[in-house]
């Protein structure tokens, strides 16, 4: 999914972003900024944000 279709989905189901982050413990300003592309979640808090966001997908385990 992209971050702009994550905002449709966020406008088509009357959720609000910031509450999103607040309710997933997640800082507001890093949702916002995945949202608007300035953050590509790369990496820490940021990449888990996108994961729950559907912004990026889960990570495969290594089971070794």
């Amino acid at each position: 999914m992209t971050p702009e279709q994550r905002k449709k989905k966020f406008i088509d189901n009357g959720e609000c972003p910031g509450q999103w982050a607040d309710n997933n413990q997640f800082p507001r300003d890093v949702v916002y900024k995945l949202l608007n592309k300035r953050l590509t979640g790369s990496r820490g808090v940021a990449h888990q944000a996108a994961v729950k966001l559907g912004i990026k997908p889960e990570p495969a385990r290594n089971l070794v």
